[in-house]
């Protein structure tokens, strides 16, 4: 009798507050869709991109199933979680040290791919998939997570924000990227003639690849790098504390205006100098115009800073 009593108690406790290594039941459903070519989510989904008919398969939480919703707005295609009508035992069942992590995973079939927007926690892998689009926009706030995407298109803008970290390979005419407070932001560019990057806050951004023209605006405390190629001009425009390090790539011509912050460069034909407050330290051997120098340390090193 004390035993039916005790596994009793036992599994009354698990069902009101969770047990070590507890799993909830999970659904499988899919659904096919008409052509969409966006993707917007939030809310802690795990999504993987492929190439196929527009489709989705999707696995969720039983206790939770009601709350999600996979939709087509458009040309996009939206997944929500309604956290605010969780329960008070939905609740309580995700909470704690050992309470089981909520299952909200998608695998996502699509032909073109033009937008992705994701916030919150939402991580996407599209690792197995080469997608064609005539522009594409990527946006990301929040802990999103973009593992790898593989795109060619003639215009894109990649914009990341929060802690957002994302990996990408773009083979584009025009590329903007921009990335601010604590994001990372790794890409790297093909065929591209027009490369902008826009980085604030204490951003990362690393870039390689070949470029016609290459504008950097650095600000906050941010670090661009650009490694593994070349470009005739790139110009510079960077305040505060930022740092733009070009050390492992060649420049025939670089101008360079900046109120604060360092920048180390490899230029091989022309650098044109316009610093108040800032350092700039460059390799090889070019001509040197200077502008304006007031409160700045111009160097001449050899590539070990």
């Amino acid at each position: 009798m004390k035993k039916l009593f005790a596994t009793a108690l036992l599994l009354s406790v698990c069902v009101l507050f969770g047990c070590i290594g507890a799993k909830a039941q999970t659904v499988t459903k899919s659904n096919e869709f008409s052509a969409f070519t966006g993707i917007e989510a939030s809310d802690n989904f795990d999504i993987v991109i492929k190439e196929g008919a527009p489709r989705v398969e999707w696995i969720v939480d039983q206790m939770v199933e009601g709350l999600v919703q996979i939709y087509q707005k458009g040309s996009t295609l939206v997944f929500t979680f309604d956290r605010k009508s969780m329960t008070k035992e939905q609740k309580k069942y995700y909470k704690g040290k050992n309470a089981p992590v909520m299952v909200l995973k998608a695998t996502v079939y699509i032909q073109n791919l033009e937008s992705l927007s994701l916030k919150d926690n939402v991580k996407v892998d599209a690792s197995g998939a080469n997608f064609n689009a005539t522009s594409f926009a990527l946006s990301m706030d929040d802990e999103t997570l973009v593992n790898s995407l593989n795109l060619s298109t003639n215009n894109a803008t990649i914009e990341t924000i929060g802690k957002a970290n994302v990996n990408l390979n773009l083979n584009a005419k025009k590329v903007l990227l921009k990335s601010a407070k604590k994001s990372v932001l790794k890409a790297t560019v093909e065929n591209c003639d027009d490369l902008n990057i826009k980085a604030d806050g204490s951003a990362n951004v690393t870039v390689s690849g070949n470029a016609g023209v290459i504008n950097v605006q650095n600000s906050g405390s941010a670090k661009v790098a650009i490694t593994n190629g070349s470009c005739p001009l790139l110009g510079l425009s960077s305040k505060n504390s930022a740092e733009l390090d070009v050390t492992a790539y060649t420049l025939e011509k670089a101008d360079v205006a900046m109120t604060g912050g360092k920048a180390f460069l490899n230029v091989t034909n022309i650098l044109k100098l316009d610093l108040k407050s800032s350092l700039v330290s460059f390799m090889s051997d070019p001509a040197i115009e200077i502008v304006k120098i007031e409160k700045a340390s111009v160097t001449h090193f050899n590539g070990k800073k």
